[in-house]
């Protein structure tokens, strides 16, 4: 029995009725089957498509990340199969369509979260912003300014610290307008 409708592999996708009971595949008539057409044997094979941390509430995505840390899943989408970007389609599944405009921020600041709770649509400039706040600390940059006095280019700082260039340089760019001094040595 599958009273939620939604195929058990975990992509979350309304599975069709029954056309006959079938008690080897566990199909009742009329009542909604388990799994969609080949999401079964990879659920069995391959374990579910996320796992749920209790302590944070993100759905850790299991299959493939792209190259940016961001879970990619292959799900059915305007009536055909598409690789699309796992928290999106989640989130468009359980909210509707992302508005014209707008990406989905993580909240919990974990790229292979996939729960759609943890998703907030605003604006890229906004979702830069943020993650600025949240990834980088006044430490954080200190230590940034450091290293680039050391020798190290900012692209690779900004990969050591996880955020995209621009961000780095822009918190640098305030934190040095703010206390002009702190990097000079003491007399």
């Amino acid at each position: 029995m599958n009273p939620s409708g939604r195929c058990k592999c975990g992509c979350g996708q309304k599975t069709k009725l029954a056309a006959a009971t079938n008690t080897r595949n566990g199909h009742v008539k009329g009542q909604p089957v388990d799994y969609l057409k080949g999401h079964a044997a990879w659920s069995k094979n391959h374990g579910p498509k996320w796992l749920v941390d209790e302590e944070t509430g993100c759905w850790n995505w299991q299959r493939t990340l792209n190259n940016k840390g961001y879970a990619v899943g292959s799900f059915v989408k305007d009536g055909g199969q598409h690789v699309v970007l796992a928290h999106r389609y989640l989130y468009e599944q359980k909210y509707g369509a992302i508005p014209a405009g707008l990406v989905l921020d993580h909240r919990c600041c974990n790229r292979a979260c996939v729960n759609p709770d943890h998703q907030q649509p605003m604006t890229q400039r906004g979702n830069v912003l943020r993650q600025e706040r949240v990834k980088l600390t006044e430490a954080d940059v200190r230590k940034a300014i450091i290293m680039n006095a050391e020798g190290m280019s900012w692209r690779k700082i900004a990969a050591e610290f996880g955020v995209t260039h621009a961000p780095l340089l822009a918190r640098v760019k305030r934190l040095r307008e703010a206390q002009p001094d702190w990097l000079r040595p003491s007399q």
